[in-house]
């Protein structure tokens, strides 16, 4: 018998033709919350020069570095840096220039030395954080990326411009706020997995599991993020590794754009939407 393919939760969650129109919270159940840290509104996107995945992947990273102190903030990107210091000479020149100025190929790309950087971040105070500090982070972010897809290979690392420094700076401001009002969370970086399905998300505790999701507009507009959080909760459950999901009374998004909590309680989200999306994710 083969064995059962894995697709990611984030996959499932997109995926069209499975979903009914009411297989997911109902945006009417969260409760929007202003978190206050500053009055500077939104923080759009204009004249950043990293794009929005990157950006979003830089923030999740300096959230764990500056605020959490994580030590394994970076372990997801050391595993992109593994997967690019394989490629033969060959390959890397496929890829953009920034990818291939070293001559001698036996010299990884990625080693050593740029983690240890990287992870020595985690003792500066945020308010010391300089641009170049921020620099890092994307490169990590841009290799995390690289190990979940090589298509990311596909377009060159971007260096931040003062626009991205001065939005980063606040960012970290209100992502730190958040943790101040709900509480820092006890697992940072969470895996879940069956034989079908797996996922890692961002921040749990015993009260609450809250992704955070750099947009432009509110999180709780795109339903894949609602069949999504949920999904992360349902299978955490189930799965016994983290009692954190046993306690769990609320799931969350944060945006740090616009500084905006959305919060649902468990006990509001409707038995037989539970039950319904159970099924799916048993198919």
């Amino acid at each position: 018998m083969s064995k059962p393919v894995q697709i990611t939760i984030s996959k499932l969650a997109k995926t069209s033709g499975i979903w009914g129109k009411n297989d997911l919270i109902p945006k009417k159940l969260f409760k929007e919350i202003k978190l206050g840290t500053d009055d500077l509104g939104i923080i759009t996107t204009e004249r950043e020069n990293l794009d929005a995945s990157t950006m979003g992947t830089t923030i999740d990273l300096a959230t764990r570095c500056f605020i959490l102190k994580y030590k394994d903030a970076f372990r997801q990107a050391r595993k992109g840096a593994d997967i690019l210091n394989l490629l033969d000479a060959k390959e890397r020149a496929s890829y953009p220039a920034e990818l291939t100025l070293d001559t001698d190929y036996e010299i990884p790309l990625y080693g050593d030395a740029l983690f240890e950087g990287a992870n020595s971040l985690q003792y500066k105070s945020l308010s010391k954080v300089t641009k170049g500090d921020y620099d890092i982070i994307a490169t990590m972010a841009y290799l995390e990326a690289c190990y979940r897809s090589l298509n990311t290979l596909q377009y060159p690392i971007k260096d931040l411009n003062s626009v991205d420094f001065k939005h980063m700076k606040i960012f970290m401001k209100r992502c730190k706020n958040f943790f101040q009002h709900f509480g820092n969370p006890s697992i940072i970086d969470y895996e879940i997995g069956s034989e079908t399905l797996y996922g890692d998300g961002d921040y749990l505790s015993p009260n609450y599991l809250v992704d955070f999701k750099l947009y432009s507009r509110s999180p709780i507009q795109y339903p894949r993020n609602r069949r999504q959080i949920l999904m992360y909760y349902l299978l955490g459950k189930e799965q016994h590794r983290y009692p954190e999901f046993q306690t769990v009374k609320k799931l969350i998004f944060f945006n740090p754009r616009n500084d905006m909590a959305y919060v649902v309680s468990i006990e509001d989200i409707p038995t037989d939407l539970i039950e319904r999306t159970r099924k799916i994710m048993d198919m």
